[in-house]
């Protein structure tokens, strides 16, 4: 999981500022990204609308969703260099390979100069 990737950033807060673990704050904020977040509001409109199966799911002992301006504190406190290379990480975990070592892509966009094979 990208979770994996992100306990590689190093989380800049004091121990006493470390209610919500970086690693999960980031998780939920591309998830809300992908549905289509567009502000830091939004991110914490979208953790609060499913708090419940987000607890459930990835075990979390938080009392309450964090707010927006935790998250973005959180965020803006990030070193851009390194939140690159966990997503770069991942998605090269993620790459798969065919024949004479080629990787196998398909493009999210509709267009591609190269596609070798569909799955």
């Amino acid at each position: 999981m990208i979770t994996t990737f992100f306990t590689d950033i190093k989380d800049f807060r004091r121990p006493q500022g470390q209610k919500y673990e970086l690693r999960n704050i980031l998780l939920l904020s591309v998830i809300a990204i992908l549905c289509n977040a567009k502000s830091y509001r939004d991110i914490s409109r979208f953790i609060k609308g499913k708090f419940t199966e987000i607890k459930r799911e990835l075990s979390l002992s938080w009392k309450k969703a964090s707010a927006y301006t935790t998250i973005r504190n959180i965020i803006k406190g990030i070193d851009a260099e390194e939140l690159e290379a966990a997503f770069r990480g991942f998605m090269q975990s993620q790459t798969r390979y065919g024949f004479n070592d080629e990787v196998i892509h398909i493009a999210v966009d509709g267009i591609s100069d190269h596609i070798d094979f569909f799955f």
